[in-house]
């Protein structure tokens, strides 16, 4: 039972990072009028984001 709660955290979680990165983050980026300080703020964020998928990869 406890593989099955973990599979489907990882996948929620998975999820709702996509949706948070399509909805709130990339809309909020746009608004930065500089691209190389939007592309590098995006790219901290993204490695973050990128570590926590890969554990759910992991636990999928």
């Amino acid at each position: 039972m406890e593989s099955v709660n973990s599979h489907l955290f990882a996948v929620v979680f998975w999820i709702g990072g996509v949706a948070f990165v399509t909805t709130i983050l990339i809309p909020a980026l746009k608004q930065i009028p500089d691209i190389n300080n939007r592309m590098e703020l995006f790219e901290k964020l993204e490695g973050h984001y990128l570590a926590v998928v890969y554990y759910g990869i992991v636990c999928i």
